[in-house]
């Protein structure tokens, strides 16, 4: 890297890891480097609950980025600025001087997840939606909160601002307080068309709208960093911090996924189809959930369908079926797959069904071969996306691909099955790097570090491979899919 040439982090958030990269001013990567995500074991958890320390992230983070730098064998000087696409929806409560008070509660926390008119009374669900961007999750910052305010009205009446993790973070790392509009969504308390606090949720948790963070645009540059997250990182006081978005519109922008008809599909703890869509209220309509996207595309808004937390069901599967088979499990559950055949000798599994399940049902491994399990598993997932796309399908046509990303993009056999039950083109992209290249792309966009072309959104993560529906196969699981659906119902 020549002295004095520019370079910019992007950061990806995630549940289960913080992944980085840094990328130069000729959009090359020079580096990329994840670290895992660390969740407390809590006493007598029924796991429902999933809490983390606020400090631990932030000095993760830090160390990621040392390491970035380090492997980019780069100056800390030559990093412009830095961005963060992240798994949104965590929450925390600050006291008066915006320091932690306990442990943050992660999206994945379930503790809300019962009836919605015990935490909160006056609610309209049937509004949520609309008002949003998202129909009632049970979870989420909204929900967390109403459950803290009633069964823990003691900590909660002592917090000064009850907020998302992620608007603690940028306050740590620029002592800006602040948000991005697609960020802000996950929060559950956002007015999304009018991009500010809505009042009424508000003032159901007794939280004055004026102390919520102002709320700005993907790309809205916030400041320089902090002399601690300087310290702690590395970094230099004149890097920028940008604002990112939530994870999947970040990693879409990355992968190319920015036109019309064309899915991109995540998969990770949550599998996400994410659709580029023109107007909201169609969106709305058929039931996705909704986020601001590509203002400047045409395709200002996207909708998503999130099978949330089937990946955790996945592994505990890949878990049961490979423990002390092979070194990398992954490659295990691959190769058991592959000897089954489409259909798994008749076994449907709805992973969907499963996710509350402390325990997966034992009579399913004495009665089929774990070949079998294994390729019901693959097709499980690939059914229920099916299910799903189909019902977008009816109302905003056909898509023509599938851009897929995350771990079992990487199988050999998984993204085959997709193909097939759907009967789409499937583009495999390399690594799982998508949501981090994302935000590394608008922080180079927004300081100036990149030219100012839609063509920085095009394709930055490398194509590894293009797969087609098997025709034969495509024929066998149409009629299978029928049989999947029917008992669904």
């Amino acid at each position: 890297m020549k002295l004095n040439q520019k370079a910019v982090i992007g950061i990806d958030l995630g549940s289960t890891a913080i992944k980085g990269v840094i990328i130069s001013e000729e959009i090359k990567t020079l580096s990329y480097d994840k670290i895992n995500t660390k969740y407390l074991n809590l006493p007598n958890n029924n796991l429902m609950r999933k809490e983390f320390l606020p400090e631990d992230i932030y000095t993760r983070l830090c160390n990621l980025i040392r390491s970035l730098i380090y492997k980019a064998e780069i100056m800390p000087s030559d990093v412009a600025g830095i961005s963060i696409n992240g798994a949104s929806g965590n929450t925390i409560l600050l006291d008066k001087n915006k320091n932690p008070i306990g442990n943050a509660i992660s999206w994945m926390d379930r503790r809300a997840s019962g009836d919605i008119y015990d935490i909160l009374p006056d609610i309209d669900i049937t509004k949520i939606h609309q008002i949003v961007g998202w129909p009632w999750r049970g979870s989420f910052t909204f929900a967390e909160l109403a459950w803290l305010k009633k069964y823990k009205s003691d900590i909660y009446n002592r917090t000064a601002y009850p907020c998302m993790y992620l608007e603690f973070l940028i306050k740590k790392i620029t002592d800006a307080w602040e948000i991005d509009s697609s960020n802000a969504t996950l929060s559950f308390l956002q007015n999304q068309e009018k991009r500010e606090w809505y009042t009424t949720y508000c003032n159901m948790l007794d939280i004055d709208p004026n102390t919520r963070p102002s709320i700005c645009n993907t790309g809205d540059i916030i400041g320089n960093i902090t002399e601690d997250f300087c310290k702690k990182s590395g970094l230099k006081r004149e890097a920028i911090l940008v604002h990112g978005s939530f994870d999947h519109p970040g990693a879409a922008k990355a992968s190319g996924v920015i036109a019309e008809h064309d899915i991109l599909l995540s998969c990770g703890t949550s599998w996400v189809a994410f659709f580029p869509i023109e107007d909201r209220s169609t969106s709305i309509s058929l039931g996705l959930l909704t986020l601001p996207f590509l203002l400047e595309c045409g395709a200002a808004w996207a909708g998503m369908i999130s099978l949330s937390r089937i990946g955790m069901v996945i592994d505990r599967y890949i878990d049961i079926l490979c423990y002390e088979k092979s070194t990398d499990r992954y490659l295990w559950f691959n190769h058991l797959s592959s000897q089954a055949k489409p259909g798994s000798n008749g076994l449907f599994l709805n992973l969907m069904d499963q996710r509350e399940k402390k325990k997966l049902d034992s009579r399913i491994f004495s009665s089929y071969s774990e070949e079998n399990i294994a390729r019901a598993v693959m097709e499980g997932a690939a059914f229920e996306l099916y299910s799903n796309i189909r019902k977008v399908e009816k109302s905003s046509g056909i898509p023509k691909r599938i851009v897929m990303g995350g771990g079992p993009a990487e199988s050999n056999i998984w993204p085959q099955i997709i193909a097939d039950v759907t009967g789409l083109i499937i583009d495999i992209q390399e690594g799982q790097l998508a949501g981090s290249t994302g935000a590394a792309l608008v922080a180079g966009r927004s300081i100036g570090v990149f030219t100012d072309d839609l063509d920085d959104y095009k394709m930055r993560i490398k194509k590894i491979k293009t797969i087609y529906p098997n025709y034969q196969n495509q024929r066998i699981y149409k009629e299978i899919f029928k049989i999947y659906e029917n008992q669904k119902q």
